[in-house]
């Protein structure tokens, strides 16, 4: 284990490059800074039970749906490294260990060295994780649960399989629908039923008094593993906010295709072929669709929706189920094949790591987000408001402004207006405020700062918001550090 452990740190190194000897975020988009400012935010969140008083200024903010307790707990932890070098390490070492999980459940199915390797770079270095990776929710990556509740459940080892299903669950929701699944697939015994019962309860107490409405534009068929995302990315799709693409493993699924007539008997394969079908179809969401037009064919999905299944709002993430059995499979059917032929066998690794690198993009699609903080921020002297122009449409402008005003919050400390998980933008009260700043120029009521992101302004628009703040403050304080330009004005009269 520790040498499959130091194999797959170096492939997360280079998967992630730059992200181990950078000083800025990893990834592409906007949710990297909100992530950042999760972790920033874990020890007051976790203090408060949920409530953070220094968003969603002046009310506060409830965060009983906290994206990941688990992360929240390792953040809080490691509140010395700097919020940049604890998420980049965060991503190194959690694809390592979730790889390395992997190949251990493997190598428990029957699998043997190298070819378990396999499980790992199909679980941990898939499609739906270099999603995660570059657009900014790099809480999926650490996720070695899945793979433990896996192995506790054909081990019959009950408190591992509690552990594994709690420790996914606590990380996020989606991978906590995954150990679900790997219960119904795996798990026979009751014991183990009735712990993850129990550690349940206290998720589902905090997810439904912390629920709240959700931004409609996240459609399923939009967020579901569609045909027209199941090859290699193109440039264009790093475009989107999300990145996203759910590319396949070529070489696992290849070698799973075979598993009917390589694994005839001796080797337990069909719980784990059952676990990557059923996983890959509920990925799929409601419906498959044929094309860019148009043209689907109904899913079971489209029955759990009518259900109440809506709030799934990302089907596709059901793929890390689908990694981690289809994994299995390839390294059970790999490691039968190589009792003939080892050395032609030891390419299917090669080609393994080719789907690795090729089939996701990276580390060529990767890049990092500047982690500075406006120095303009250091002359606040309380609450500040950060005004940025409206958006013109839905597509996700001000999710943006939102994650560069959070993130802003875990460098410079005062309370903010934003609420940072609201996914729809009439959950934030930050555009309300702004706008009748914008419209009057009144102070804010609570608030001792104002901070105009000048840059994003068209220049007509800027000159006059420029006059209207200069009520507030003749004088204020500039900075061009950071990435742009940031006019703090100081309320005086607060």
């Amino acid at each position: 284990m520790t040498r499959a452990f130091f194999a797959y740190l170096a492939l997360a190194v280079l998967w992630t490059w730059p992200a181990a000897v950078s000083s800025n975020l990893p990834g592409l988009h906007g949710d990297a800074y909100v992530g950042a400012w999760a972790l920033s935010a874990a020890p007051r969140v976790l203090a408060g039970f949920g409530h953070d008083a220094l968003t969603a200024y002046p009310a506060g903010a409830d965060y009983l749906r906290f994206d990941t307790w688990v992360l929240a707990g390792v953040a809080t932890a490691f509140q010395s490294l700097p919020v940049a070098r604890l998420h980049a390490a965060l991503v190194v070492l959690g694809l390592a260990s979730s790889a390395t999980a992997a190949e251990a459940l493997a190598r428990a199915a029957g699998a043997r060295a190298p070819w378990s390797m396999l499980a790992g770079l199909a679980y941990a270095f898939s499609g739906i994780a270099a999603t995660a990776y570059l657009g900014g929710t790099a809480y999926f990556l650490l996720d070695p649960w899945l793979p433990l509740c896996a192995l506790g459940c054909i081990s019959r080892r009950d408190t591992l399989a509690v552990i594994g299903f709690a420790g996914a669950l606590y990380t996020s929701a989606y991978t906590g629908l995954c150990a679900g699944l790997v219960f119904l697939v795996l798990a026979r015994r009751p014991q183990a039923w009735l712990g993850a019962v129990i550690t349940s309860l206290p998720w589902a107490l905090a997810y439904a008094l912390g629920a709240r409405g959700q931004d409609a534009a996240g459609a399923l068929a939009q967020a579901s593993a569609n045909v027209l995302s199941w090859g290699w990315p193109s440039p264009m799709v790093d475009v989107d906010r999300n990145s996203f693409t759910v590319s396949l493993p070529a070489t696992a699924l290849a070698l799973s295709v075979a598993a009917p007539v390589v694994l005839r008997r001796g080797v337990s394969w069909r719980p784990f072929a059952a676990l990557a079908v059923v996983a890959f179809v509920l990925a799929l969401g409601p419906r498959l669709a044929l094309g860019p037009d148009g043209g689907v064919v109904p899913l079971p999905f489209a029955l759990l929706d009518l259900l109440g299944a809506g709030a799934i709002r990302f089907p596709a993430r059901f793929l890390w189920c689908f990694g981690l059995g289809l994994g299995v499979v390839a390294a059970l059917v790999a490691s039968r094949l190589a009792e003939a032929r080892p050395r032609a066998t030891g390419l299917l690794l090669v080609a393994a790591l080719v789907d690795t690198l090729v089939g996701t993009g990276l580390p060529w699609r990767g890049g990092t987000r500047l982690a500075d903080v406006p120095s303009a921020y250091g002359d606040a002297e309380g609450p500040v408001l950060d005004l940025f122009p409206e958006p013109l449409d839905r597509t996700g402008t001000d999710h943006r402004f939102r994650a560069i005003a959070c993130f802003y919050q875990s460098g410079h400390g005062w309370p903010i207006a934003d609420d940072c998980v609201a996914t729809d933008p009439a959950l934030n009260p930050r555009p309300e405020l702004a706008r009748s700043v914008l419209a009057g120029g009144n102070a804010p009521e609570g608030f001792a700062a104002v901070a105009l992101h000048a840059d994003l302004f068209h220049p007509a628009d800027r000159t006059g918001v420029e006059a209207s703040l200069s009520r507030l403050d003749p004088s204020p304080v500039e900075s061009i550090d950071g990435g742009e330009r940031v006019l703090l004005y100081r309320i005086k009269d607060k």
